[in-house]
């Protein structure tokens, strides 16, 4: 399993690379892996007017045996494929304006065409096809596009805590609360079809165990919970992994007497559509109160809705099922998005000559329209540098304009309206090729496509961003969110907004992650949101002024232990698997949900909006300011003032590219005053302090410093970062003098740092860098947030905020002037944590 997250669509069994079927072969460098040519399919051979890389997937297909570029950059295409029994693939018909919805039906049919789900609003049709039929379906005349249904992606961490004890549903099941009379239904990938474990070896427990060891109800259960878990369908797929039965466990742990249904929601988008209408069915087998989700498929659109989303939405406001769903796990560099800004293609090329992108091999056609500038802040630059790790990931890119699933008149352009191309660069600016469909053809604005590597190191490559088609647009927004490992490694902003799909709809519950075995924070990869802007309705009209939605909700600790899913973490006392990420998160959330069904009344007593309501204002103080902490400190009579603050987002060090340990302008430190400043001495043993200390059950331990040198790509642990300076103001280098304080045994890791003047300083400002990690069991790792070093929230506890890391400041005259990083803590919302964690005795007290 990723260290990262799990990637379901990522994980099949007997995957096969294959070449980049729109890469012009050449003998450019990625990083310093040579990519010499081979034969490949050609741009030509691909059918651009079939959607989410079905054109390529055919082109594969056609070119069996071809062997990919030897060490370099390949797109695995059939890695994506959801296939049956059969070798079919899962596709999706639209059926063209004026077309006869019948008529093709029956086309198709004969064809091969195996028919699972439809959308009549829509008139598309959802099933498996033969690759081979492909050309022929194409060429229908009631067809308006033909596009590939992409695996659908589940966000499992890689640690969790108690959830049930850290945000006190225990307190509440002793009072004879404990979600009895409530259905909670639940959609992943499996429940019981898993042959293997996260992490390759074979899966430890099945659900009849469970049921025997009481970690789900059943005939047996010692507890006395024997109401069998209501499957309406499983999945048996290879590279299904039982989340889903995971996830059952969490809401058993904090609801044990809710009943408990489950529906595979990975057998395509209009499948997923058709098992939440099920599950909330008062007349099916389910009936759910209750629904909770943690899969997202990667073509649901981030500036509109789908059919996902309608059925969703659907069972919210008509049916009253309070439906919760995961923000997903693609924080830590994995997200951009930025206000359409094109470069008209004459300016487009000078720019890429000045950062040295060479487009002597590239289709003038494919940046006809012009190249995005990436640098949204100031200057101007063509190229963003992504870092590819060795596993590689999937690359996202959308931007806002209208989805056609039916594709409008046949031979004619759909309502997308514009066609941007993801070009391709190694470091040295050679082209490796492009992600290109023609968007107007196929009805959907983006480019979707499983990057991988051949080889075991970290690849940068460079993206541009081209428009191919010309004219007016009114496009304006562009982005992208990557899954598994690829990692934005220039013009990052922290808080991009991550979340689409269902999750993005105001009549979802839409649920963030703490890690609960470290500081009580944003996990680092939970899905950032914030304000998004809408801008097409479910029919799809463009809204006048667009809609603004607000997400995430609210946050929750993971589920716990689980008997089989995940992996042990370190930090964890026990030697029991644990499951994190926002999928354990909004089970956790759909259980204490459940509890205050139970509580307000039974089914029916509170519509999910005022339940959401009262779970958003039903927590403790969180930090409202994201990433960063900072305080003020001054002497009795006002004269002398220091402060300090750090801006550092949740790094991840097992990654390619964390941006917050090198971070040379990471603390901020400014003086003011009458008399000199002497020193700083930062006490790293007091920040962190609702951390796990460095030996079980201990008290935080605090951040070290670690001056080492930085360590690999990938494992930034192995390694540090010494005291670095950065902006300086009235303050010269030369002035200042450092000294790491109380080092740990013989380890590189020191507790405290002073930074002294030589000279003396009344006004001055300086930024400054070092690598810090908080003090865990095991080897110290992480800490690079800023949110760490601050105020914290102990919300398993009073709900009083900890002080944060506290510093000594001297002056010439002797006298010391003490403080702490503070926090803006307060119950407002945030981009990362919605309102933060829902507390289950607050929240049931309201009813």
């Amino acid at each position: 399993m990723s260290p990262l997250r799990r990637v379901v669509a990522l994980t099949a069994a007997g995957v096969v690379a294959t070449a980049l079927t729109q890469v012009v072969p050449t003998t450019a460098s990625v990083g310093t892996v040579a990519l010499p040519a081979a034969p490949s399919p050609s741009a030509a051979d691909d059918d651009r007017a079939l959607g989410n890389g079905l054109g390529r997937l055919v082109a594969q297909k056609d070119a069996a045996g071809v062997p990919g570029y030897a060490g370099g950059l390949v797109v695995d295409q059939d890695a994506l494929a959801i296939r049956d029994d059969e070798g079919r693939v899962l596709v999706q018909l639209g059926t063209a304006t004026g077309g006869d919805t019948a008529a093709l039906r029956e086309a198709v049919a004969d064809l091969g065409f195996v028919e699972t789900a439809d959308d009549p609003a829509t008139g598309v049709l959802e099933g498996f096809a033969p690759l081979s039929a492909v050309e022929d379906l194409a060429g229908l005349d009631d067809l308006g596009t033909l596009t590939q249904v992409p695996r659908p992606l589940t966000f499992s961490g890689d640690a969790t805590y108690q959830g049930a004890a850290l945000q006190r549903a225990d307190v509440l099941i002793e009072q004879g609360i404990d979600g009895d009379g409530i259905t909670v239904g639940v959609l992943s990938d499996s429940y019981d079809t898993a042959t293997l474990s996260v992490d390759g070896g074979p899966v430890a427990t099945r659900a009849a165990d469970d049921v025997a060891s009481g970690d789900l109800p059943g005939a047996g259960n010692p507890e006395g919970n024997t109401d069998p878990v209501v499957v309406l369908e499983d999945n048996d797929d290879p590279a299904a992994r039982d989340e889903g039965r995971a996830m059952l466990q969490v809401i058993h742990d904090s609801a044990p007497g809710a009943r408990l249904c489950f529906a595979t929601g990975t057998d395509g988008e209009l499948g997923f559509a058709d098992n939440i209408r099920a599950l909330a069915d008062p007349d099916g087998p389910c009936g759910a109160d209750v629904i909770v989700d943690d899969v997202r498929y990667p073509s649901s659109p981030f500036f509109s809705d789908d059919a996902i989303t309608r059925a969703a939405e659907r069972v919210a406001v008509r049916q009253g099922v309070a439906y919760f769903s995961a923000a997903g796990d693609n924080g830590a560099q994995n997200t951009f998005r930025t206000a359409v800004d094109l470069l008209t293609p004459a300016q487009a090329r000078a720019n890429a000559r000045k950062v040295g992108l060479d487009l002597s091999d590239v289709d003038p056609a494919l940046y006809a329209g012009g190249m995005q500038d990436m640098e949204f802040r100031r200057g101007v630059d063509v190229a963003q540098t992504l870092q590819l790790e060795p596993g590689g990931g999937l690359f996202n890119l959308q931007w806002a304009d209208p989805v056609d699933p039916d594709g409008g008149t046949p031979g004619e352009p759909s309502d997308t309206s514009t066609d941007f191309a993801a070009l391709l660069f190694a470091p040295n600016g050679d082209y490796l090729g492009a992600i290109d469909e023609d968007n107007r053809l196929t009805g959907r604005p983006g480019e979707l496509a499983l990057l991988s590597r051949s080889e075991t190191r970290y690849t940068a490559v460079q993206l541009v961003l081209a428009r191919a088609s010309t004219g007016p647009t009114e496009v304006q927004e562009i982005g992208y969110v990557n899954d598994g490992g690829i990692r934005t490694d220039e013009y990052y902003i922290a808080r991009d907004p991550g979340i689409y799909g269902q999750a993005g709809s105001d009549n979802v519950i839409t649920v963030a992650a703490y890690d609960g075995l470290g500081p009580y924070l944003p996990e680092a990869t939970t899905s950032p949101g914030g304000k998004m802007r809408y801008y097409f309705s479910p029919d799809g009209d463009r809204y006048r002024f667009g809609d603004l939605r607000r997400k995430p909700d609210i946050s929750a600790v993971g589920g716990g232990n689980t008997t089989f899913f995940g992996t042990d973490d370190v930090r964890d006392a026990d030697d029991l698997p644990n499951f994190g990420g926002t999928s354990a998160s909004a089970a956790q959330a759909a259980a204490i949900g459940a509890l205050a069904l139970q509580k307000a009344g039974g089914p029916g007593s509170v519509r999910p909006g005022p339940l959401e309501r009262a779970m958003e204002s039903s927590g403790y103080e969180h930090n409202r300011l994201p990433f960063s902490a900072g305080d003020t400190v001054f002497s009795d009579d006002f004269e002398n003032d220091v402060r300090l603050g750090v801006v550092g987002f949740p790094g991840l060090e097992r990654s390619g590219s964390d941006l917050s340990i090198a971070d040379p302008d990471a603390f901020r430190l400014r003086y003011e005053g009458e008399v000199p400043l002497r020193s700083v001495t930062l006490l790293g043993d007091t920040a962190g302090p609702t951390a796990p200390g460095a030996t079980p059950g201990a008290p935080s331990g605090g951040i070290v410093f670690d001056p080492r040198p930085l360590g690999p790509r990938g494992r930034y642990d192995q390694g540090g970062y010494p005291f670095t300076l950065g902006y300086r103001y009235n303050v010269d280098r030369a002035d200042i003098r450092t000294q790491l304080l109380r080092r740990v045994g013989s380890t590189p890791f020191h507790q405290r740092l002073r930074i002294t003047f030589t000279k003396p300083v009344t006004e001055g400002f300086l930024r400054f860098g070092i690598d810090r990690d908080l003090r865990y069991p095991g080897p110290p790792s992480g800490g690079n947030s800023g949110d760490q070093l601050g105020e914290q929230t102990l919300f398993a506890g009073s709900g009083v905020p900890a002080q944060g890391m506290k510093f000594v400041a001297v002056l010439r005259n002797g006298d010391r002037l003490t403080g702490r990083m503070g926090g803006l803590m307060s119950r407002r919302y945030t981009p990362t944590d919605g309102f933060g964690v829902t507390i289950a005795p607050s929240l049931a007290s309201r009813y």
